[in-house]
């Protein structure tokens, strides 16, 4: 099996002891969708995916998004790169510049995928999941899930 399906398989049989649920039935054995729950009843939607990778050929990323469009505000940014420095794995990422939409997203290589990564998959899938809902919160004081 490939690292990007092991990871997938091992989060698929993880994913139920944390209350996550799969949103759908699985497309194929690379791409899934979670719906996670975060804090006092809200849910976050993140999707685990493999990712061509130039350095590493494939990589999987875990990511939600968080804010739909980020607000063009300066001091907005620096704080949010000032809390990134506390997260574990995961990072702060905008995917569209035309389209500013604020992502968070945890990655893992090849080299990080065996038998015995699905705790620290799980971990990940779930700070993502934490950290997107938070800032969604912070940002626009509402839960777009």
């Amino acid at each position: 099996m490939d690292p990007i399906a092991l990871a997938l398989s091992l989060l698929d049989n993880e994913a139920p002891n944390k209350g996550i649920v799969l949103q759908h039935p699985p497309i194929d054995e690379h791409h899934r969708t979670y719906v996670v729950p975060t804090f006092q009843g809200r849910k976050q939607i993140v999707r685990a995916s493999l990712v061509p990778d130039s350095m590493f050929g494939q990589r999987l990323d875990i990511f939600s998004v968080a804010v739909r469009q980020l607000p063009p505000d300066p001091q907005l940014l620096v704080g949010l790169l000032t809390t990134a420095r506390d997260f574990r794995r995961a990072r702060l990422c905008i995917m569209d510049p035309q389209n500013p939409a604020l992502s968070v997203v945890a990655t893992f290589v090849p080299a990080e995928i065996h038998e015995g990564a699905g705790q620290r998959l799980l971990h990940a899938l779930r700070e993502v999941a934490a950290v997107a809902d938070s800032l969604e919160g912070h940002i626009t004081g509402v839960d777009v899930e």
